[in-house]
């Protein structure tokens, strides 16, 4: 490291430490609220056109709190942060593990690469809590592990036998979320009378609606549109109001008197239909997405 370029500043100096546990922020004066920016992500799709999305405070805040009830998180969890920090997931990682109390298990790019590695890494580090592509589950060495305690897949389908092999004496979760509406909206977790994997139903303060081609409510079994509604959705676009138009569309069904009731919903472009149970069952895109 060059000092000429860079100013070292060690956190654990007797003098910072004091100086930060003693000057006390007045809250009052922060002109912050739950509607600002929280970050800003480019999600691209899978389309190959990079968008950005507007993420707010309040969205984020309820992510981590919802999950991590959900999730079981507490002081003693481990959460691994596979995922990259370009990607969403990676916000609901450490953002667990921060507002809970838990240990956040770094590793290296190469060891996420390796599976051999992660094994390994998973085994030392006591990982109680993972979230993984279902695509990796094959080349990992099951036994190694055995301290993940909670295991969820996201971001692409996962085989039933994949489920069976890995949801044996852990909890296993199938999480589904666009970028847009704060990296996850619904939770499925399996249970043993579960025949088929499904992405489950809204978290805390998320609406999900299923809408055929006029906007009208897919009965029960029919295949529509899925929309998400909550305060999860994002602002819209960074600098790009026609699709945020197009994408984020007032709620037909809009419900002053339901404070539960969202006023803006996010068209996801995913097919789906409504389960016998409540559950909500992911059947592809409308489009040519991956």
């Amino acid at each position: 490291l060059e000092t000429n370029l860079s100013t070292v500043i060690c956190v654990d100096n007797e003098r910072i430490y004091q100086h930060l546990s003693t000057n006390n922020i007045d809250k009052k004066s922060l002109s912050l609220t739950a509607q600002h920016l929280a970050y800003v992500i480019y999600t691209s799709g899978s389309t190959g056109k990079p968008k950005a999305s507007l993420l707010t405070h309040q969205g984020l805040c309820n992510l981590v709190q919802a999950q991590g009830r959900e999730f079981e998180v507490n002081a003693k969890s481990c959460i691994l942060q596979f995922a990259s920090i370009a990607f969403d997931a990676a916000t609901s990682e450490w953002g667990m593990a921060l507002c809970h109390g838990a240990s956040l298990g770094l590793v290296s790019a190469e060891t996420i690469a390796t599976p051999k590695l992660l094994d390994k890494a998973i085994s030392d580090m006591s990982v109680s809590h993972a979230t993984l592509p279902p695509a990796l589950l094959p080349s990992l060495n099951i036994e190694a592990w055995h301290h993940v305690s909670h295991l969820v897949v996201a971001g692409d389908s996962c085989s039933w036998d994949l489920v069976q092999q890995w949801s044996k004496g852990r909890v296993f979760y199938n999480a589904y979320g666009p970028s847009e509406a704060t990296v996850c909206s619904t939770i499925h977790k399996v249970n043993a009378d579960d025949t088929c994997l499904h992405i489950g139903q809204p978290i805390d303060n998320t609406q999900a609606y299923i809408f055929d081609e006029q906007l009208r409510l897919s009965p029960q079994g029919m295949v529509g549109e899925l929309h998400i509604g909550g305060v999860g959705l994002a602002r819209g676009y960074l600098n790009n109001p026609q699709l945020t138009q197009e994408k984020f569309i007032n709620n037909p069904y809009f419900d002053t008197a339901n404070p539960a009731s969202s006023e803006r919903l996010y068209k996801t472009g995913d097919l789906a239909r409504w389960l016998p149970d409540g559950n909500v069952e992911f059947l592809g895109r409308i489009d040519h997405q991956v």
